[in-house]
């Protein structure tokens, strides 16, 4: 009868009781499920007293048995990295016919992992080699917010920060998770360009995972009243239709370019700032 069902807890885990997960604001992800197993992101973040990791070896990335609850792995490789939180969704992508999680770190790297034990596969640095964070919002390195996207073979991550510091510099990257990279001292391969060099075509980029990006300053500075960079920080998941790839910034602007090559087909003013993410449907962008 209406209103006599109860809901029976089936399992529970103390992430920062069990796992020594120390969480920054408590802004969490949501979880994802594959096969038997959930997949999160502990939200391990920073004291903002100290503005330091107070324990790096605690887990930043887990894997659930989502019948029991049992941890089956966990990985901390962010470490005393982590800028502020990690507010991010896992994302799994489909690569060479096998299932991989990726998971965005909160030191703006994206790391990948096979999903049934762990296995470290690669990573890619979402930031420019020279740039650093400041908190506050005062630098030019930022974490992931929005959440990774798969589609058609290539992944789409992009940095923002806490919207409370306001608009930044930021990055939009498409990258092929096939390609070999190099081997790091850490176990993953590093699928990351070579130094601040964007173009994917240049030799010393021929091993890494770089399609494509949209970011950095306007060179040279425009006159007057003109925007300085390509892209802002974001808070926004992407959106791919068609061949075409959606993406918003938090300083109100909705960018329109080729999924495939990064080419811009237009940019709009939203005329205010959005933390929202666009949807495409019926041939409209909302």
């Amino acid at each position: 009868t209406p209103g006599s069902a109860k809901a029976k807890e089936l399992w529970k885990v103390d992430m920062v009781k069990d796992l020594g997960v120390f969480p920054c604001y408590l802004a969490m992800c949501s979880p994802l499920v594959h096969g038997s197993h959930l997949f999160v992101l502990t939200g391990h973040g920073v004291d903002h007293e100290s503005h330091k990791v107070p324990n790096p070896k605690s887990p930043s990335f887990i894997c659930l048995d989502k019948n029991s609850g049992k941890v089956i792995w966990k990985d901390s490789s962010p470490g005393e990295n982590i800028m502020e939180g990690q507010w991010s969704n896992p994302t799994l992508a489909t690569v060479g016919g096998a299932s991989q999680i990726v998971f965005p770190g909160g030191d703006g790297w994206l790391y990948a992992f096979e999903p049934a034990t762990g296995k470290k596969l690669w990573k890619f640095d979402c930031n420019t080699k020279k740039s650093s964070f400041k908190p506050g919002g005062r630098g030019d390195k930022s974490y992931i917010m929005a959440t990774p996207v798969f589609h058609e073979g290539r992944i789409y991550a992009s940095v923002g920060n806490n919207p409370d510091d306001g608009p930044g510099p930021g990055h939009l990257w498409c990258l092929d998770p096939a390609k070999p990279g190099t081997m790091a001292t850490d176990g993953f391969r590093d699928l990351s360009p070579v130094g601040d060099n964007f173009d994917a075509t240049a030799q010393p980029n021929k091993d890494s995972g770089l399609v494509w990006h949209l970011g950095g300053p306007v060179v040279p500075k425009p006159a007057g009243d003109g925007r300085d960079i390509h892209f802002g920080r974001t808070l926004s998941t992407v959106a791919v239709a068609d061949g075409l790839l959606y993406a918003a910034e938090i300083d109100g602007y909705l960018h329109c370019l080729d999924a495939a090559t990064g080419k811009k087909h237009w940019e709009h003013d939203l005329k205010d700032g959005t933390w929202c993410s666009p949807m495409v449907a019926d041939g409209r962008v909302y």
